[in-house]
């Protein structure tokens, strides 16, 4: 299956920021392509999604100097990929989940990176109704910055942030009765 989505969009938004309580009256264009997949060959399948988007602050009627910039936390593609191979009794795969880099505020001055998590699994159907599972999200315990609340370094050199958690695994035991 593949399913290809244009997009223009010309949107208008009146808020607060909660961060730190400035007014937002400001409107925005985007444009850009989805796209989702999905390719099986015997055991084995292939699952992606990616999104791009051009994004601009096109006026902004508080602070006028930011307009032309990227908002905040608008990365150019977020992407996800999950091959798997299954049959009757076991399925092992992982979802890879990134994003390119985007910016921390509007203004543009200080950019957050871009990550790929990895998240794995192995299911086991040892016997008919019972499933035992194997999970482990951000496998490899990358640093996933999703935002920050500072526009620019600050001269203590530290910035309010947060973080995906890192590394988990979890085992289940199911009974289907």
């Amino acid at each position: 299956t593949l399913n290809l989505t244009g997009f223009h969009v010309e949107a208008q938004d009146s808020n607060i920021n909660t961060a730190n309580g400035s007014v937002i009256a400001r409107d925005y264009k985007a444009k850009g392509l989805e796209f989702e997949g999905g390719f099986r060959k015997g055991p084995f399948s292939l699952t992606a999604g990616a999104t791009y988007t051009a994004a601009t602050i096109v006026t902004d009627r508080v602070t006028p100097a930011i307009e032309g910039n990227i908002p905040r936390h608008q990365a150019s593609l977020i992407f996800q990929a999950t091959p798997q191979i299954s049959n009757d009794r076991f399925a092992v795969g992982a979802v890879f989940i990134g994003t390119t880099d985007s910016y921390a505020q509007d203004v543009n001055q200080l950019k957050m990176p871009g990550y790929v998590t990895t998240n794995a699994f192995v299911q086991v159907r040892p016997v008919d109704r019972v499933l035992v599972s194997l999970n482990a999200t951000n496998l490899f315990d990358t640093i996933a910055l999703t935002g920050i609340d500072e526009a620019s370094i600050p001269a203590s050199g530290i910035v309010r942030g947060r973080l995906l958690n890192g590394r988990a695994i979890s085992t289940t035991l199911r009974l289907d009765f």
